[in-house]
């Protein structure tokens, strides 16, 4: 049920978020979505700027997702699950900047902003990766088959252990 769904998802970011501001890829990721507003706490959204807060912007892009369960990869269809188990079994010393638990913001086309329109959620992993090389058709034709080929090895590994 999608108004189960949406809440729960916004309540792990927003849980995530207050364990993590201090972490300086979330400070990072404030900063960017901020100055996108000219300086301001403010969003492009439906052609105009309003202000609202990083977590309203977060879940609008939720409500924005509609053919795919909310809770995964836009690229990779990876689940944020996953990608948390993944993190969680990393050796000591790695993901030091805290990224990869939870799905990301990634603008789809880096020369627009951040709108919900322009905006879905991503894996670290493809996140990082399409970074602003390549177009959202370039990614999924040449990088997104690798990904998931990881991500199918990640799970093979974890249900035989």
């Amino acid at each position: 049920n999608e108004s189960e769904i949406l809440p729960a998802q916004y309540k792990k970011v927003e849980d995530f978020y207050k364990k993590h501001k201090d972490t300086e890829n979330i400070k990072i990721m404030i900063q960017k979505i901020k100055n996108q507003g000219k300086g301001k706490a403010e969003f492009n959204i439906d052609r105009k700027y309003e202000p609202v807060s990083f977590l309203k912007f977060y879940y609008l892009i939720l409500k924005n997702i509609k053919n795919r369960p909310v809770n995964t990869c836009c690229y990779c269809g990876v689940s944020e699950d996953t990608c948390k188990e993944f993190c969680e079994k990393r050796p000591e010393g790695f993901n030091k900047r805290h990224r990869g638990f939870v799905l990301e913001i990634e603008k789809k086309d880096p020369r627009k902003g951040y709108n919900k329109e322009n905006c879905d959620l991503a894996c670290y992993i493809c996140n990082n990766a399409k970074s602003d090389l390549f177009t959202e058709e370039e990614f999924r034709e040449n990088i997104v088959p690798q990904i998931e080929k990881f991500w199918e090895n990640f799970r093979k590994k974890s249900f035989s252990n």
